[in-house]
């Protein structure tokens, strides 16, 4: 007789027999019909009967039938035998049939049920008369005993019921059959419907999904589910769905389905610019001090209106957004830009599916926030450096020369001598002059000469010398 035998058992398996003791199941443990297995969160079994196995997954309950250990069973006509020569012969007399020694049930009935189908029955009515004899002119008493011969009636009914095509679907995958990354990380739960005159609550639904097997069982309602790694789904995109059932004679029959989807874990990244920080992409002393847009473009691939945009400057972070014509712009303190000459601007998008990207690019700068002083010379302010009473009255030429550094031609000299100011500025050869009343250098023996410059980046700086003369009047 053929048994159910725990093969394999992991985790927690309890089994409940049909007079209601629970018991936890061990491998070796013979299980019968009636009994109800139950797998907990962590247990499975792999049951062996019939020259097969099944594996129970986790969050089972099955109840063991009767039909997991049928075979074929081969259909036998029925024949009844008529075994009295004097019964035979006492019917024939009598102009009688041969069949109403037959039981009743043989003659018809049955298939008056709605579901039942239609019923037919043949018979066979086999009386073999060997001797010729019997037919030639003469009479013959009925008394004399014939040989006793069967005469037999084989019968055979068929029931043809309406049978209902098992049907197996499977659902969409995702609410869009299409596999995205964050899916793919995850579980997925596999759902379907099996129908059919043969399947009923309890059967095994097999999946065998990127090399695991998944086992699940029919609900009341015909529905199925079982929990997928996302990551086996995204692997394998076409799979079967087999529900084992059992036909009316107890032979296990498989209703096989095709289930494929498709599988996007990938955003495209778009393309992101940075202009220049400034004019001239140098940070100067003046624009340190300040605030300063930075701005730049983000365009292509999975990149949209709305999108994120964050730069980390000297450990501060800045965001905005993408606009809709693909600019971006942000204030950042100038004192961070002096601070941090290189950052990296990244874009945050998604696709359609729900996948992430990010688009990122590099950003770098120049700081300069000092220009350079250079050298001011002045030459002496009379031949001998000495005012005299005539020089006073008169006008005398101050001269000298403004270079090195950032000093430039054009850039403004200028000097107070007696409380008047007087300018001039840098020629192309780097000297100077400016005419002073010499009253004034008759009255201011020491004065300083100021050249004020720039430098390429704005940053200002002031070259100073200070000249002094005798008098002499």
């Amino acid at each position: 007789m053929s048994k159910i035998v725990a093969q394999v058992v992991e985790g927690i398996v309890e089994v409940k027999s049909a007079d209601g003791e629970v018991k936890i199941l061990q491998q070796g443990d013979i299980l019968m019909p009636g009994d109800t297995l139950i797998t907990s969160e962590d247990g499975s079994v792999v049951l062996a009967y019939l020259n097969e196995t099944t594996v129970i997954a986790e969050n089972q309950t099955i109840v063991i039938s009767d039909s997991w250990l049928q075979t074929d069973v081969a259909a036998e006509d029925s024949v009844v035998d008529l075994n009295s020569a004097e019964g035979i012969l006492a019917i024939l007399d009598e102009e009688g049939d041969l069949l109403e020694q037959l039981e009743a049930t043989a003659a018809g009935g049955g298939g008056s049920t709605e579901n039942s189908g239609n019923s037919f029955v043949r018979l066979t009515r086999v009386v073999e008369l060997n001797d010729a004899t019997l037919l030639a002119p003469g009479t013959f008493a009925a008394t004399e005993p014939l040989a006793e011969a069967p005469v037999a009636a084989a019968i055979a009914a068929d029931d043809a019921a309406v049978v209902q095509p098992a049907i197996v679907q499977v659902d969409n995958i995702t609410a869009d059959d299409i596999i995205n990354a964050a899916e793919a990380a995850a579980t997925i739960t596999v759902t379907g419907t099996a129908s059919g005159s043969i399947i009923v609550a309890g059967d095994l639904v097999t999946l065998v999904i990127n090399g695991t097997t998944y086992i699940t069982t029919v609900q009341a309602d015909g529905s199925w589910s079982v929990d997928v790694a996302g990551s086996d789904l995204a692997a394998d995109t076409d799979f079967d769905v087999v529900v084992t059932s059992n036909d009316g004679s107890g032979n296990p029959v498989n209703t096989t389905s095709s289930s494929s989807h498709t599988v996007d874990v990938i955003a495209d990244a778009g393309t992101v610019t940075v202009n220049n920080i400034t004019a001239d992409d140098i940070v100067n002393a003046t624009e340190a001090a300040g605030t300063i847009a930075v701005t730049g473009s983000a365009t292509g691939g999975d990149i949209a209106p709305g999108d994120v945009v964050t730069m980390i400057i000297n450990g501060t972070t800045y965001t905005t957004t993408v606009q809709a014509d693909g600019s971006w712009s942000v204030d950042v303190a100038g004192s961070d830009l002096a601070a941090d000459t290189e950052f990296d601007v990244v874009v945050s998008s998604s696709d359609a599916l729900g996948n992430t990207v990010e688009s990122t690019t590099n950003s770098t700068h120049t700081v300069d926030l000092a220009a350079e002083a250079g050298t001011i010379n002045v030459n002496n302010i009379t031949a001998d450096d000495i005012v005299n009473a005539a020089e006073v009255a008169g006008t005398i030429t101050v001269t000298g020369t403004a270079t090195g550094g950032d000093i430039a031609p054009g850039d403004v000299v200028s000097m107070i001598i007696n409380g008047t100011t007087y300018t001039t500025t840098v020629q192309a050869d780097g000297s100077w002059s400016v005419d002073v009343a010499g009253s004034d250098l008759a009255a201011d023996t020491e004065f300083d000469v100021v050249v004020n410059s720039s430098d390429a980046a704005g940053n200002t700086v002031t070259s100073t010398t200070t000249s002094t003369h005798t008098v002499d009047i």
